[in-house]
């Protein structure tokens, strides 16, 4: 090989690496920072043994608002004598109108546990307002994260209105395909921060969305 094709060799995989060490290194140094949401279901509680379902999770769902989440604790590493139930839906499930205390899951296991007192049993709620299947199925592909022994899946009423819904506020595909891929980018740094940097350059004289529930702000145009 000649010196002049060596050169020639050498400019494009230089030209090559350049754009791949600045996305890489930006993409690194943003998952550094605090602003960063990781892809993990739950998060810890410090100082303690337990875990909680992880309030900024749901920020890949929503962009105007943030959804209630449910607080209860459950173990980081479970016992042989637990058994686990993950619970998951919208509104309903989450506990509305009332709050997450007084929810379906949390009702069910206080009867489990009553009627089995011998079992430590967890419940543990990721309900939220507004939430379908395309959320379902995200959260489903996270389900090592918290190795339930069972699901209830309460869901079917938010399908349009819900988070990325074909006539919701939140929709921001028409195609299936890329509401799933949107998801699945949501993971990098790099798409978390160009998600949070367009949202600032919006128009800072828009008049507020004032209507009164949750689901009346999600619903497009009306």
């Amino acid at each position: 090989m000649n010196q002049q094709v060596f050169k020639r060799i050498s400019f494009y995989v230089f030209a090559l690496l350049i754009p791949i060490v600045l996305v890489g290194g930006s993409e690194f140094l943003l998952r550094t920072s605090s602003e960063y949401e990781d892809n993990r279901l739950a998060e810890s509680v410090p100082d303690t043994d337990y875990d909680v379902i992880s309030p900024s999770y749901y920020n890949r769902y929503f962009s105007t608002f943030k959804p209630s989440v449910s607080i209860a604790p459950f173990q980081s590493q479970r016992t042989r004598s637990t058994f686990r139930i993950l619970a998951v839906g919208g509104s309903t499930m989450a506990g509305y109108p009332y709050s997450h205390h007084y929810s379906v899951p949390s009702m069910l296991e206080l009867n489990l546990k009553k009627a089995y007192p011998d079992v430590q049993f967890e419940v543990i709620n990721t309900g939220v307002t507004a939430f379908n299947s395309f959320g379902i199925a995200d959260i489903a592909e996270k389900l090592p994260q918290i190795d339930p022994d069972a699901i209830i899946v309460y869901a079917g009423h938010n399908e349009f209105y819900g988070t990325l819904g074909s006539a919701s506020t939140e929709g921001m595909f028409e195609s299936a395909v890329f509401r799933r891929l949107y998801l699945r980018a949501y993971s990098m740094a790099l798409f978390q921060f160009g998600k949070r940097l367009l949202y600032a350059l919006r128009d800072p004289n828009k008049e507020a969305d004032t209507r009164t529930t949750t689901m009346n702000r999600m619903i497009r145009n009306a």
